[in-house]
């Protein structure tokens, strides 16, 4: 499956391991509108909105994009019904391995997978900055609860030793205890065995 980076500015690693990055700006922008929302679509409209301030500059230009854009996307493909686009098939986001990782609580794995401003390259654009916002949210708190493991790591570090040797002190003064008592009924049963036989 192609994996699509959108945890910083977007980042396509093809089915063979190969960067496949598209350089034209364009094609970086839509494909992150995409994956951001996958399967979802994306209507025609904002997609050109994205693109084109003064809107597309041909009726095909879209479409001529969108047919290079599936080339860089293989095996994954890019749908049209028409009136939106949805990026489908056999792809993957380190955004759903970032919250993988994040359920599993293996939080500095997915802190590493945070390259920058997530969806960089729409987090200023209508249709890419309420997601990045969202994504930026999840990365702060994942790194917040990262920071807290890391300290409280450090706390059992130092307070483990201490903990260690007030048990072995416990579990000695119990052994004493009990060698105590052993050796005073021992005492006992032989007070009782001297004084039957010169009773």
């Amino acid at each position: 499956a192609v994996e699509i980076h959108l945890l910083g500015p977007l980042r396509v690693i093809a089915d063979d391991g190969a960067d496949a990055t598209p350089r034209a700006a364009q094609q970086r922008r839509v494909l992150a509108a995409l994956a951001a929302v996958a399967p979802q679509p994306v209507a025609i409209g904002a997609l050109e909105d994205l693109l084109w301030a003064n809107g597309a500059p041909s009726a095909n230009a879209l479409q001529a994009l969108m047919s290079k854009l599936r080339k860089v996307v293989e095996p994954a493909t890019i749908e049209t019904d028409g009136r939106t686009y949805a990026l489908a098939g056999a792809f993957a986001t380190d955004v759903v391995e970032f919250r993988r990782l994040a359920d599993a609580r293996s939080f500095a794995d997915a802190e590493a997978l945070v390259r920058g401003v997530p969806l960089a390259d729409i987090a200023d654009e209508s249709l890419g900055s309420a997601e990045s916002a969202r994504l930026a949210s999840e990365v702060s708190a994942v790194r917040a609860k990262r920071i807290d493991q890391v300290v409280i790591e450090e706390f059992l570090e130092v307070t483990r030793p201490a903990a260690v040797t007030a048990a072995q002190q416990a579990a000695q003064i119990v052994r004493s205890d009990r060698e105590d008592r052993d050796r005073y009924w021992k005492l006992q049963i032989e007070k009782a065995e001297y004084e039957a036989m010169y009773a």
